[in-house]
């Protein structure tokens, strides 16, 4: 995916950027999806956790800008 971001015109900062996002957003997501599982179960925060990660990694594979 790197290689298509470089074809795209984003610049190495960039794509540093968009690949430390990812565990950035994971990390913080920790912190409160954690609490929220003590309380009503960890299936559907799984569920719906792989379901919006699948529809992010598909809206930054799909942009062909930064700002996407």
């Amino acid at each position: 995916m790197d290689g298509r971001r470089a074809a795209n015109g984003l610049s190495i900062a960039q794509i540093g950027i968009l690949a430390a996002l990812y565990p950035a957003v994971w990390g913080a997501g920790q912190m409160l999806t954690g609490w929220w599982s003590d309380h009503i179960g960890r299936k559907h925060l799984i569920t719906a956790g792989m379901l919006l990660q699948a529809a992010a990694i598909a809206l930054v594979g799909a942009g062909t800008t930064f700002g996407v």
